[in-house]
């Protein structure tokens, strides 16, 4: 006999009954009323996804874990930053943070050091592999870039430049 748990080759999967007045239609929806909304949550969806980050990794010949990518990439553009800090310009979770900083720390690519302003608390640095890993993520980042805006004219490029740095301070201010 069958537990509830086995099944046969060919059996339907189980699925939970629903009651034909909560049925919901598979409809697709366009989730705002913002064009703007909806393609920048596109970009940031595949630019933030895990498949990206690697790829990013990959295509800079280099073999590091596709989570540290976001944490170099920030060491690189801010500098030396307490934990806290880096979490909260990540957008992700105190201990989150410790995890990767261990896992960079292991790797060589990181290190801890005292912050100069406060004994107490530790700053986190990029060591000099850190550095050249973060360069060449960056010089990745430019080479996508420049193929994501083949046949694009100088103007506008600039025009979207000028127009996602103003909205990217907005963003900073929240």
């Amino acid at each position: 006999m069958m537990t509830s748990r086995e099944r046969r080759p060919g059996m339907a999967r189980r699925v939970d009954p629903i009651h034909p007045s909560k049925r919901v239609k598979a409809e697709k929806v366009q989730p705002f009323d913002s064009p703007l909304l909806s393609a920048l949550v596109r970009v940031v969806t595949h630019w933030t996804s895990l498949e990206t980050q690697a790829a990013v990794a990959s295509d800079a010949g280099l073999t590091i874990d596709p989570a540290d990518v976001p944490v170099l990439f920030t060491l690189g553009q801010s500098g030396p930053v307490r934990p806290s800090l880096l979490a909260q310009k990540l957008r992700v979770s105190p201990p989150t943070v410790s995890r990767t900083v261990a896992r960079l720390v292991d790797g060589g690519l990181v290190h801890r050091v005292a912050d100069p302003h406060d004994a107490r608390a530790s700053m986190i640095t990029l060591t000099v592999k850190g550095v050249a890993v973060a360069e060449r993520l960056f010089e990745q980042g430019d080479r996508m870039i420049a193929r994501l805006l083949e046949g694009w004219d100088a103007s506008e490029v600039a025009v979207l430049t000028s127009l996602l740095e103003r909205f990217a301070d907005c963003v900073d201010k929240q």
